[in-house]
């Protein structure tokens, strides 16, 4: 309600740097729902930066844009931004192409993977062993995202297989 609308400018007017975490995908596709969802997320971004607050994204996943207004007002804010760290080279690609100065755009890895794996033992964490995170992100329709999953799995059992791997976990997060 009102009341949470404005508790939340208050803690945006008294904090000293915004940061945007990563979990979901900053897109666009064509759907009403979508373009919805990308304009609140724009706007509390913009919220920060009419406040004249730095404003970082930390660990996203942003792109695609599949209409010309979602990219003029992903472009609009976006290119305020102190610092965008995103998650894997295609979102970087798109933020170039949305003319987003390369200096401000840095690829990092997915949060879940930076912060370590807390199932691990600590007799598991002293080992220096090889570990392989992946996260998926949904670029195609159905039929492509099944193939592409498909693939993804294929490769992960032959991976799996060529390197003597073990599977220590699985996380799963979906956005909305």
């Amino acid at each position: 309600g009102k009341n949470e609308v404005m508790d939340l400018l208050q803690e945006y007017a008294t904090s000293d740097l915004i940061i945007a975490v990563g979990g979901g995908y900053l897109n666009g596709k064509s759907s009403l729902h979508s373009s919805i969802t990308l304009f609140l997320q724009l706007h509390a971004l913009a919220v920060g930066l009419l406040l004249r607050k730095p404003v970082i994204l930390f660990a996203q996943s942003i792109g695609p844009f599949e209409q010309k207004w979602q990219k003029i007002a992903a472009r609009s804010i976006l290119k305020h931004a102190l610092l965008i760290l995103v998650r894997e080279k295609r979102s970087q690609e798109i933020l170039i192409d949305l003319g987003i100065p390369s200096s401000r755009i840095h690829v990092t890895a997915d949060a879940a993977f930076l912060f370590g794996n807390p199932s691990l033992t600590r007799k598991q964490k002293q080992k220096k062993q090889l570990t392989i995170g992946m996260t998926i992100k949904r670029w195609f329709d159905n039929k492509k995202q099944e193939i592409f999953e498909k693939e993804i799995a294929h490769f992960i059992d032959y991976l799996a297989k060529k390197l003597n791997l073990k599977h220590i976990g699985t996380r799963e997060f979906k956005s909305g």
